[in-house]
């Protein structure tokens, strides 16, 4: 062995380390407000593997001149692979059995999870619109943390070999040493990681893996020096403060913004080495890491990691609150039982087996073949906020038959109001006689009426409310299916599917076509001041200016579906002198008024014979839009459709969705908005089939 290298024997002390580490992750991931900052046990984590890692590799190479590759890679596999490939086969199985079910992407995330890959595909993926509801416990995928893990395994695969080109190069090049060339290439990464940020973004700092290398090489330096150097006494005095400072960094350091973000991590991969660097000489913080409780979670703080998450996000669809003392302990309890049994059914006795590099690698990459088919089989959705093309082709009235619409009974639901003059009545839309109307269809409706349909109350504000029937009856079929044109924002684009399935389910009644964008509003004369919208904003614009008029064209619908939320709930600007208003405000609520006013006016001159204006049920939890939960503002929405409706001389009407949530029993069903605002498939499929399309033909 080389006398200038010393290697590094067992530090349980290290261990502790490991612990308080995964401690603060542990927190953070149970939602603590005050460890908003609990994402820098991660950054220890980093530090702490790079010095290990580095330190194994410059002793191998101290005693044989070299470093066995295949022996290293297969000590890793049989390290990090068993807990790693467990906890993904127990999450893809968990799938089958119903869980996870409103996880977008789930099947590409654990392949990509599974090839090490996952900070990448998080970076590649589309975060821009649904990231405001991602804090949804429904949506959030349960190898979220996968992200890190594979930010070590990636420098694990090049790392040995950049050491050896390391190794190669300061005997060569004269004047240069290992530990200069590691120190220069930590300070290039820690200067990249801040101009990455400034280039690409906070997701791009946050997840990829050159602007977090600076914390692994802050490891990897702090090895190169201890193993050739002693490291002087007064080292154990940053223990102390080293431990403080994280400590601080945990609690104060903001969970969505900060260094993670900007691209400052490298100057914590500093503080983390100098603490570790401190705890490899004798203290009194270096003896409590080292006694038993915290060596024995640092020892298994690799399956704590792995498996707390998806146990977390389990327990959050089902209702738990992981801040409370009850929910916290279940969380841990479960994840303790699940990383004991790993540990020692699992990862300790592949571990410490004695078996052949090149047969350990043939396994563990017959293992990943194994879980990549049983992906396969995984059930994935459409993902969240994605249309369904061929659905919506399918029931679309564009090149269907455009003769005219014949009603089989007089209309005995549009609101009896005289005419207005704030709108005016839509103009009739004139027959095709050049396309023959088809014959009625012959099959029978799937809930015939049993009766004449009653009459409700007149009056606009009333229609559809009083008495409120959670299961109309569905009126007869009319000589050819409904035109039905939905337009809004995604709740309406969720919507429109929905109408789609139903119309090619129950063929002859309805078609369903729809023009929508992701945040879209009605509001179009004002600047959302509340969050960045300027975008949806000018497709709105286009929406109701170009598109529209070009579907009503080629469509003729003989209903408008109008349905719309977030967006229009917002702190809007009309002007300097006001500034940004409320929906509260009474300014406000006026202007709301002239837009819905507008609007409905602009399609009832089109020719469009029925415009219905959906209420959206009130969002139960919007993520960082905490605001926009107040039900005051939905009030708003809820008067000026009013209004819009009292002003439509029968021929605009309000569906309340919200209203028909509470009488059917599904207010507190968290399984139904799994964001807190949209609709689960299963959820609008019950909505359209019980209540909506029975009410929307009921306007014609």
């Amino acid at each position: 062995m080389n006398s200038a290298v010393r290697r590094l024997t067992y530090q349980p002390a290290l261990d502790g380390v490991r612990a308080v580490a995964v401690t603060m992750v542990l927190f953070f991931h149970a939602g603590f407000g005050w460890m908003g900052g609990g994402y820098v046990g991660v950054s220890v984590f980093f530090t702490l593997s790079g010095f290990l890692i580095t330190s194994l590799l410059v002793a191998e190479h101290a005693e044989t001149g070299g470093v066995a590759l295949r022996t290293f890679f297969a000590r890793r596999a049989r390290r990090l692979l068993p807990a790693s490939m467990l906890s993904l086969l127990l999450i893809a199985l968990a799938r089958l059995g119903g869980a996870f079910s409103f996880t977008p992407g789930l099947r590409s995330d654990l392949v990509s999870a599974a090839l090490q890959i996952f900070n990448w595909t998080r970076l590649t993926g589309e975060t821009s619109y649904a990231a405001q509801f991602t804090d949804a416990p429904q949506l959030v995928s349960p190898v979220e943390h996968y992200w890190s893990l594979a930010i070590e395994e990636q420098f694990y695969a090049v790392w040995p070999l950049t050491l050896l080109g390391i190794f190669a190069l300061s005997r060569r090049v004269s004047r240069t040493s290992v530990l200069g060339i590691a120190a220069g290439m930590f300070l290039v990464s820690a200067i990249a990681a801040p101009a990455i940020a400034s280039a690409f973004g906070p997701d791009v700092a946050y997840w990829s893996t050159f602007s977090r290398l600076g914390e692994l090489l802050a490891g990897a330096v702090l090895a190169i020096v201890v193993a050739h150097r002693r490291l002087p006494g007064w080292v154990a005095r940053l223990t102390l403060p080293g431990g403080l400072a994280l400590l601080a960094a945990a609690v104060w350091f903001p969970s969505g913004s900060g260094p993670a973000y900007s691209g400052w991590m490298p100057l914590v991969g500093i503080v983390s080495a100098s603490w570790i660097g401190g705890l490899l000489t004798p203290s009194r913080l270096h003896t409590a890491l080292a006694s038993r409780v915290p060596v024995a979670i640092g020892k298994v703080s690799y399956g704590l990691y792995l498996f707390h998450w998806p146990v977390f996000v389990l327990l959050r669809q089902r209702g738990w609150e992981l801040t409370s003392i009850s929910g916290l302990l279940v969380a841990l309890a479960l994840t303790t039982a699940i990383t004991l049994l790993s540990y020692f059914l699992l990862e300790r006795p592949i571990r410490t087996a004695n078996v052949d590099p090149r047969l350990t690698l043939f396994g563990a990459s017959a293992a990943l073949a194994s879980l990549l088919a049983l992906f396969l089989i995984v059930p994935s959705g459409r993902g969240f906020l994605e249309t369904d093309s061929s659905v919506l082709a399918a029931a679309s009235a564009d090149s269907r038959p455009r003769a005219e619409l014949e009603l089989a009974t007089p209309n005995s639901i549009a609101a009896e109001v005289p005419v207005s003059t704030a709108l005016s009545a839509a103009r009739p839309i004139d027959p095709l006689t050049e396309d023959p109307a088809p014959n009625p269809p012959s099959n029978p409706a799937p809930n015939p009426p049993s009766g004449p349909p009653s009459n409700p109350p007149s009056g606009p504000a009333q229609a559809f409310e009083a008495p409120f029937d959670t299961d109309p009856v569905l009126p007869a079929q009319l000589n050819r299916p409904v035109r039905i044109a939905t337009i809004g924002d995604s709740t309406a684009h969720i919507v429109s599917i929905a109408l789609a399935r139903w119309s090619i389910e129950n063929p002859g009644y309805i078609t369903s076509d729809v023009l929508w964008c992701p945040g879209c509003g009605f509001i179009l004369d004002a600047e959302v001041t509340l969050f960045e919208a300027s975008e949806p904003t000018a497709r709105s614009n286009a929406i109701l200016d170009d598109l529209a008029p070009a579907l009503f064209e080629n469509v003729r619908p003989d209903v408008v579906l109008l349905m719309v939320t977030l967006n229009d709930m917002a702190e809007h600007q009309w002007s300097a002198d006001e500034g940004p208003l409320r929906p509260q405000d009474p300014r406000f609520e006026q202007h709301m008024y002239a837009n819905y006013l507008d609007v409905t006016q602009r399609i009832l001159d089109e020719g469009v014979a029925q415009v219905v204006w959906v209420e959206p049920p009130t969002p139960d939890w919007l993520g960082k839009e905490d605001e926009l939960r107040e039900s005051e503002r939905w009030d708003v929405m809820d008067r000026v459709i009013r209004r819009v409706v009292a002003e439509g001389a029968g021929n605009v009407h309000r569906v309340d969705m919200d209203l028909w949530l509470d009488e059917a029993g599904h207010r507190n069903n968290s399984t139904w908005r799994p964001d807190g605002t949209h609709l689960s498939d299963q959820a609008i499929d019950e909505v359209v089939d019980r209540w909506l399309v029975a009410r929307l033909l009921q306007t014609v």
